[in-house]
């Protein structure tokens, strides 16, 4: 490819190079000063960050402000433009979005004739089949070339998962979305901003009112869903919630229909709502996605409810934040007819305040707390735990410390009684070894439970 074509809306300044040299491959690895290699340099102030860049050809270099937006849409050059031959929906914002891109996956891939890719920050996905770890790396150099790939695999839809960190890049530099869903406000309202202006329809939530400093980069192409308010496109009526799914019915304009999603938590309505309002927006009919989402899993690991054979719920979360152990305790509380206990994982590697936090929040929405590892070393577990425990000053909530995670599942197990949930966060409830390892070790207690309860029963006769 010539220079010249390379660098179409590309914002360099300072120098010239020639506009008819032959560039062989692009990076952002240094090659060395080898001739045809175009090089992007991206100057890090700290992981995640850049203050500017240069783009380096043959020796000499060129400047730039945005480095980010330079990759972007060198990638977008050079793979000739694959995203505009697909339609493309972004799910953007804070919230549990991985949920919604996992459920609208589901949904269109049972529509005939129609082949979808995912982006998504931590895995990728094109007509099925998953890539291996460490296909995806940040910046929209990367995107554009998976979008490349999904195109030569006669892809037709994809669905691009725009977190933080995607957006502080301008993955999406180059793309035009056909629908953009909003899933919680972001810190980077400006790339927000660019995203929607690059959309044909933004898909947003009435009820979530920090939308309100948001006025004025919310396009009028919108359509929005909401729990109760009647001005939405589309609306939740008749709620019911139960420990492994929740009900209710989407109404829009002339249409009405009992959504069933095996999702727990007053939170899975938004989740549910979100996914028909994108599919409604690309043309989908609400009677086909209600049968898709009655069929439906949840994603592993996100509220995830165990088919336990007991008297109690057993809820495995990766909540590690603050924010998303509030969401999971709160929505597991709204099915918990006895006591709720949250058994956390208090992660080694986690900043001093957000741990002090996890504590405070857990002290607060729980009615019994467990402090547990996620690391092997106890050592540095009790760190850890020490760090939660110095956020529950209050002590209103009984509270107990195991740093073996084993004991400390088994010891919740041993306490729960008929109608209580057991929340259980950290470490092993997301992907790997160790998740299929607490999952069996949960049922493999239960049983022996049942086991001891069903002897002393003939003992007793």
């Amino acid at each position: 490819m010539k220079l010249r074509d390379l660098l179409v809306d590309v914002p360099l300044t300072g120098g010239s190079l020639d506009p008819e040299l032959e560039i062989n491959s692009i990076s952002v690895e240094k090659q060395g000063g080898q001739r045809g290699v175009l090089y992007m340099e991206l100057s890090q102030d700290s992981p995640g960050t850049s203050s500017g860049g240069a783009v380096c050809v043959n020796g000499s270099c060129l400047q730039t402000d945005d480095p980010w937006l330079t990759l972007a849409r060198l990638g977008a050059n050079w793979y000739c433009r694959p995203g505009s031959g697909m339609v493309l929906t972004a799910v953007a914002g804070g919230g549990d979005s991985a949920l919604v891109v996992h459920l609208l996956q589901i949904v269109l891939e049972t529509v005939p004739h129609v082949r979808v890719g995912v982006i998504a920050p931590d895995r990728v996905w094109i007509d099925g089949v998953e890539l291996p770890r460490g296909q995806r790396e940040p910046g929209g150099l990367c995107v554009q070339r998976l979008l490349r790939r999904m195109a030569d695999a006669r892809c037709t839809h994809v669905i691009l998962h725009l977190d933080d960190g995607a957006l502080m890049r301008r993955e999406y530099a180059g793309l035009r979305m056909s629908v953009t869903a909003l899933t919680g406000p972001t810190r980077h309202r400006q790339e927000l901003g660019a995203l929607l202006a690059g959309s044909d329809m933004t898909v947003l939530n009435l009820d979530e009112r920090d939308w309100e400093d948001y006025v004025s980069i919310i396009p009028e192409n919108t359509f929005t869903y909401s729990e109760n308010k009647a001005r939405a496109d589309l609306t939740a009526r008749n709620l019911r919630l139960f420990p492994g799914h929740v009900e209710f019915e989407a109404v829009a304009v002339g249409k009405i229909r009992r959504i069933h999603l095996p999702v727990p938590g007053g939170f899975a309505v938004y989740h549910g709502l979100c996914v028909l309002a994108c599919g409604l927006c690309l043309g989908l009919r609400l009677e086909r996605m209600a049968g898709v989402l009655r069929s439906a899993q949840g994603l592993r690991g996100r509220m995830e409810v165990l088919p336990v054979c007991a008297a109690y719920t057993v809820v495995m979360d990766e909540a590690c934040t603050p924010e998303s152990l509030e969401r999971s305790l709160t929505s597991a509380r709204e099915f918990t007819a006895g006591r709720l206990t949250c058994l956390l994982g208090c992660p080694a590697q986690g900043e001093q305040e957000t741990l002090r936090q996890l504590g405070s929040v857990a002290e607060q929405l729980a009615d019994r707390v467990i402090l547990t590892g996620t690391d092997c070393q106890r050592q540095a577990a009790m760190r850890a735990i020490e760090d939660v425990m110095s956020g529950m000053g209050g002590w209103h909530r009984p509270c107990t410390v195991e740093p073996d995670r084993e004991r400390a599942i088994c010891s919740a197990l041993e306490r729960a009684d008929p109608g209580d949930v057991i929340l259980v966060t950290g470490a092993g409830v997301h992907q790997g070894p160790d998740s299929s390892d607490e999952r069996e070790l949960i049922h493999s207690y239960i049983r022996r439970q049942h086991a001891c309860r069903e002897k002393g029963a003939r003992a007793v006769v």
